[in-house]
């Protein structure tokens, strides 16, 4: 299927070209990616979480760290995130993270800024065939005014072009994880 995947291919390179095009005079926020939620692993440098939050226009918290470590509650009240990723490697809600007492003085905590990760086909927090729309999902999130991706758009074209498949409302909904999402996101109302 030598065509099908010269697609794929074209298609992550035309997106990682789309995102590195715009500007970067905007505000970055402090990001956190807690792939294990309260469990406080993240990702630090010379990851592909770390990529992708600087691609998408964000600073990783855990850049100064090498590779996955653990953390403790104090490291990440001094890193004040303004944004919190929660992984799909375990069912932990963005709620929980926003309950948890001992983050109550973050940015993130205060402004809600706490998302569950999309999960496709495979989960879209490590790297796989549906990493652009990862990519697209999270600069949309960080920076809902600079980028004009239609995201949901961007999905149903991808499960029609690369598995062949229409997607249905509800999954659409499934995959962005909408039920767990804080707050009405743009990418989680229909279209």
């Amino acid at each position: 299927k030598e065509e099908q995947a010269n697609a794929l291919i074209a298609y992550h390179t035309k997106t990682l070209a789309e995102l590195k095009e715009i500007e970067a005079d905007f505000d970055k926020p402090r990001v956190l990616y807690l792939p294990y939620g309260l469990e406080l692993r993240t990702t630090g440098a010379g990851t592909y979480n770390d990529e992708y939050i600087t691609l998408a226009g964000g600073i990783n918290v855990a850049h100064e760290l090498q590779g996955w470590q653990t953390v403790s509650f104090e490291q990440i009240i001094a890193w004040d995130p303004e944004v919190i990723l929660v992984g799909n490697f375990v069912d932990e809600a963005p709620e929980e993270i926003l309950a948890e007492d001992t983050l109550q003085s973050i940015a993130a905590v205060q402004t809600k800024r706490i998302y569950k990760v999309p999960l496709g086909v495979y989960r879209w927090d490590p790297p796989n065939q549906e990493s652009p729309l990862m990519w697209k999902w999270l600069a949309e999130t960080l920076h809902p005014a600079t980028f004009e991706f239609n995201l949901t758009e961007d999905i149903i074209d991808f499960y029609k072009s690369f598995y062949a498949y229409d997607l249905m409302p509800e999954q659409m909904a499934r995959i962005l994880q909408c039920d767990v999402q804080i707050g009405a996101q743009e990418w989680c109302i229909p279209h």
